[in-house]
């Protein structure tokens, strides 16, 4: 028992300006003049929120001159990081990017020394790791012409050494492809409609469904609710979500709040942070996680105000990973 207190890429188009003699409209080298004509596109690179096993992608738009070389330019600002304080890059500070060359649907990217240094913790390593690759492979699948990427640090492919051994978690694939599956559902960021919440027990998921692990409980404060979220996977293969969601029930009542996630064999030992109590005490003075009473299953509490009114909740899943989320109201 643990007790814790208080866009891709935009179509490209060139509007020139109609004019009697055409050589007007270009420069001397023959090429549209970009910066006159102060055209923008948008380029969407993927950033790292959260820390540890938590950590996902986030997209981020950002606004450049349409005449640079686009995919250099994403992967520029893939490595040197985001504005927003509340993000950062999925890559080791000081990694810059040597080349980046498209041939037949396949970007080859070489990266400084740098992207090898500074590599994470042991405990976090595997996960953060695939999080940068997939961050630089999600960068450059924006872009239609690219399918999968290839990198190489300082010119030294996926056999060598260092980039078999990389950060200690999986190595660099010969190709990297897409991964949807570590990108924030941006949906959860929106919010639900405050109808949603009601004043009685709800149900998601199957005892049906099959065993779980539990990668980890985190939550959010938001404005006129708090967020509680349970991340599965499957018990087989923990790195892989949840294909169906376990029977997850939450009563409340009296002040308190309680989450059952059944059809658990296992929590990880980092699956509750250290900050979860400081995170909910806008709503509740007391969490409780506990995952050794009753077999194979796990129960969160929220405690308040043991005179208080119930609170009006909302249980529903995500995925991309699997999460079976609770909502509280204020």
């Amino acid at each position: 028992m643990r007790r814790l207190t208080v866009l891709p890429l935009l179509v490209l188009v060139l509007l020139l300006a109609s004019c009697e003699d055409d050589d007007a409209a270009l420069p001397d080298d023959g090429e549209p003049d970009v910066a006159a004509l102060d055209d923008t596109v948008a380029l969407t690179v993927y950033h790292r929120t959260g820390s540890s096993s938590d950590a996902l992608l986030q997209p981020v738009t950002e606004l450049v001159e349409i005449g640079e070389d686009l995919p250099h330019r994403a992967v520029e600002l893939l490595l040197a990081g985001p504005d927003d304080d509340d993000l950062q890059s999925a890559w080791p500070e000081g990694t810059e990017v040597n080349e980046v060359v498209i041939e037949n649907g396949r970007a080859h990217v070489d990266l400084s020394r740098e992207a090898l240094e500074d590599p994470p913790d042991p405990d976090r390593a595997a996960h953060l790791e695939r999080l940068a690759l997939a961050a630089l492979a999600n960068t450059l699948t924006e872009f239609q012409a690219i399918e999968e990427v290839a990198l190489t640090v300082e010119g030294e492919d996926a056999e060598a050494e260092a980039l078999r051994t990389f950060w200690g978690g999986w190595g660099v694939p010969s190709s990297l492809t897409r991964d949807v599956t570590l990108i924030v559902d941006e949906e959860e960021d929106n919010g639900p409609e405050l109808e949603l919440f009601v004043e009685r027990s709800q149900v998601v998921g199957s005892d049906a469904a099959d065993p779980v692990v539990v990668r980890s409980i985190r939550a959010r404060d938001r404005i006129t609710y708090v967020r509680l979220v349970v991340e599965v996977a499957d018990a087989s293969d923990p790195e892989r979500s949840a294909a169906e969601f376990p029977r997850g029930f939450a009563r409340t009542g009296q002040g308190d709040v309680v989450l059952e996630v059944h059809g658990v064999e296992g929590l990880d030992d980092a699956a509750v942070p250290d900050d979860l109590a400081e995170t909910l005490a806008a709503v509740f003075a007391e969490v409780d996680v506990d995952d050794e009473g009753e077999p194979d299953r796990l129960r969160v509490t929220l405690a308040g105000e043991a005179s208080g009114d119930p609170r009006a909740i909302y249980l529903h899943t995500a995925t991309s990973p699997s999460r079976l989320v609770l909502d509280v109201r204020k």
